[in-house]
């Protein structure tokens, strides 16, 4: 009865009829509020509850008519030739099909290799490694792992949003350990260390960093696998950006270091280095437990990474660096145009220089002490980024409540250069943009032309 109830084509009928059956008036009106033709199922509400990200707003920004975008990290250049070629070729010949869960064995050797002699670690081809479909995946499902409910992760900040946003997702929770650009951002090991409780389970490594292109000294990560070993704890290092150190930097990985290497879990790919981030390719490498269970995870929710993807990943390994030396050399060149041209000639706005990744931190102290209440009503008269933005995102923009993203919003309508706010990176983020130099030379020439004669 109950249930034939409601397929009954009005509110009023629905509601009559139970009445009639005999329902108490309040569980006519309970019914009523949780069934009906627009009713749906309930979703988690851990989820359902996260606050925006930042990423949302910084998307519907990128809308703007006629803007330089210096706010993303997809490097510029074309995939090399030969990467193509070998991709191609595995198309031609028929290599279309699943491959083994953990990833090619080709792939997992040249992968070995190439940690021998740049990461200067080894491990076991066959029991310490799974091929992935790019690091994002990789990284969530090493936190999926290592999380129960109300676990915490450490993470030295500014960094990646994502960190922290996928340990809340899974019901943990994020402990940021902020830096500072007096120290160039390097993690201070008595702040981690203070950090860490009876609930912390992993430490997260990012060198070279993004956002701030910091590479992490051998002495500072000596001291952090020190702090994970004296507490237990993993030592998760994400080292996507492993070969795009510039300046005579040298980047190290924490499991070359003492014993880390029994409880460090390495993820890195071929995104940056290699400008194949289509391709969605990476790799997780971890103590044979560990793998264990990740494993679990991956082969129901990814079976294997793309096969056409592996295979040019052989060829990328396997080939020598040439194309990837020509890029090093030109994001250099492109960093140090920026650096420059803030340093003389954009006002209010002072770089801290990078030595890694794809990009560097702008400090907007000077801007925000000057300029706030302009900023707020600029952005207030510009109809483009009404037209653009919901109703709470244009008040917090105008109230001032995130000076980075003020500062973003600002410079945008102004000169039509969008870069990213500080603070989606972390507790102290607010005080900087960040700024890629992923970009084509000639858009951040004319971006650099744009701040300079506009702003």
């Amino acid at each position: 009865m109950v249930l034939s109830i409601f397929f009954l084509s009005s509110p009023f009928q629905r509601f009559l009829a139970f009445f009639l059956s005999g329902m108490s008036f309040e569980g006519v009106l309970l019914l009523l509020a949780h069934r009906g033709p627009n009713h749906m199922p309930e979703l988690n509400q851990r989820i359902e509850g996260l606050p925006r990200s930042g990423i949302d707003l910084v998307l519907r920004l990128s809308k703007m008519p006629d803007i330089l975008k210096l706010s993303i990290g997809s490097p510029s250049f074309e995939t090399p030739e030969f990467v193509k070629d070998a991709a191609l070729a595995a198309i031609r010949e028929g290599k279309t099909h699943y491959s083994p869960d953990e990833g090619l064995l080709d792939l997992r050797e040249a992968i070995l290799a190439k940690c021998e002699e740049y990461n200067h670690f080894s491990f076991d081809v066959e029991k310490e490694i799974v091929v992935t479909s790019g690091t994002s995946p990789a990284i969530y499902n090493t936190f999926q792992c290592l999380l129960e409910e109300n676990e915490e992760i450490v993470i030295p900040t500014p960094a990646y949003f994502g960190y922290s946003r996928m340990v809340q997702i899974l019901g943990g929770t994020p402990v940021q350990v902020p830096s500072s650009s007096e120290a160039n951002f390097q993690p201070d090991p008595e702040d981690i260390k203070n950090a860490v409780t009876g609930s912390t389970r992993a430490i997260v490594v990012h060198t070279p960093s993004n956002p701030s292109g910091a590479v992490w000294s051998a002495k500072n990560l000596q001291a952090i696998g020190e702090i994970a070993e004296d507490n237990d704890l993993y030592i998760i290092a994400d080292e996507v950006y492993e070969r795009l150190v510039y300046r005579g930097a040298k980047h190290v990985s924490i499991a070359s270091l003492s014993d880390f290497k029994d409880r460090t879990i390495t993820l890195c790919g071929l995104s940056k280095s290699h400008a194949m981030a289509g391709f969605r390719i990476g790799w997780i490498i971890g103590p044979e437990r560990f793998m264990n269970c990740y494993k679990r995870i991956h082969e129901q929710t990814a079976i294997c990474a793309p096969t056409l993807s592996q295979h040019a990943a052989v060829a990328a390994l396997s080939s020598p660096e040439v194309s990837l030396e020509y890029m090093l050399t030109e994001y250099q060149k492109r960093a140090d145009l920026l650096i420059d041209a803030f340093e003389k000639d954009i006002p209010y706005l002072e770089p801290v220089k990078t030595n890694g990744s794809l990009f560097m931190l702008i400090s907007i102290r000077e801007l925000v002490d000057q300029k706030m209440d302009e900023m707020t009503h600029h952005i207030d008269q510009d109809e483009e980024i009404k037209k653009l933005l919901k109703d709470d995102e244009l008040s917090a923009l105008t109230n001032g409540s995130s000076p980075s993203e003020t500062a973003m919003a600002y410079i945008l309508s102004k000169t039509g250069v969008l870069m990213m706010a500080g603070h989606y990176f972390g507790l102290e983020g607010d005080n900087y943009l960040r700024v890629s130099f992923a970009p084509e030379h000639e858009t951040i020439v004319h971006a650099i032309e744009r701040l300079k004669n506009r702003f």
